[in-house]
Parts: structure tokens; sequence; C-alpha cells
């Protein structure tokens, strides 16, 4: 849950070791999650929530907290090249729910000491009212690596060569 005060706009990013989720989840902490299907659910407000695997640290940093807050257009996890290259897992432009699952042998493959960043953001203001507080749910449907035939590529989230 992330508080949304009326006025505010909060975006915040956490981050998780893909080890730690497996050992939640009662896999083998040290083999890779092939990673097969995704749920998500968002309370009412929600602008996004990304699901990203990190790649290059720029200013957005899991060595900084496992939580970052940005609120107001301020923060790191505001500022967009942070994840230039990060491949991106799922994404969400809606509340309410969006179940995913992979064509049969597809996975999403990622290494026990890879990190994934789940950032949300929410707006309450006039124009966009928040069920306070934000929440988001997701849950996670690995494959025995047995089962993968393809791995997922994923896409990129960020045109930085963009100019208006």
């Amino acid at each position: 849950e992330t508080p949304v005060p009326p006025g505010t706009e909060e975006q915040d990013c956490y981050f998780f070791k893909v080890s730690e989720l497996a050992t939640k989840g009662g896999l083998d902490a040290t083999k890779a999650v092939n990673l097969h299907r995704v749920q998500v659910a968002q309370r009412a407000g929600s602008h996004h929530m990304n699901i990203f695997k990190v790649k290059t640290i720029v200013g957005l940093d899991p060595a900084k907290g496992a939580v970052q807050k940005a609120q107001n257009g301020t923060g790191e996890c505001f500022k967009s090249p942070n994840w230039a290259d990060w491949p991106l897992i799922a994404n969400s432009q809606q509340e309410g729910n969006v179940d995913w699952t992979y064509p049969e042998g597809v996975a999403n493959v990622l290494q026990p000491d890879d990190w994934i960043m789940l950032q949300t953001h929410y707006v309450n203001a006039t124009t966009q009212k928040t069920e306070d507080p934000g929440l988001v749910r997701v849950n996670f449907t690995s494959i025995a690596a047995d089962k993968v035939t393809a791995e997922l590529g994923t896409i990129f989230a960020t045109k930085q060569s963009i100019r208006i």
C-alpha cells in the first residue's frame, strides 16, 4: 500500500531480488525462475504499473533501498533514463486486473541474482481520483525448466531518441 493524499502524484519503485522471490514462492533460490504468467490487480487511480528487469544502474539503484518513493515529479523513480535499457516484463495502463499467460513453453527466464523493479504511479487530483491508499498486487507463475521451449524477449520501454 502507498498513501496518495489529495492533490498528489505518487510514483514509487520497489526492488525485489529474484532469489528472494523464489524462496517466498517455494522454489529453489539457486535456480532460474521461468516466468510464464503475470497477474496484476490495481486500485482505482492508477496511471500505470511497470515491472522491469534491472540492468544498467544510473541513479535508481536497488542498493539504495527496497522502496524508493517519489512524489509530484521529483525523485529518481520519475526519471526514465534510469531504466532506459531495462527490459519490460509487464505493464498496465489502467486500474483493474491484467492476467497474461505466455504461450505454451514460453518463459521469461530470470536468474537468481537478477533484480526486478515494480513501479507504481498513482494520481489523486481533480482530473483523476485515487482510492487511498494506492495498492498493487502481483502474482507470478513459473514453469519447470524442462517445459521451456522458447525464452521470451521483452520490449524496450523508453525511446530516448524521440525529440519533440
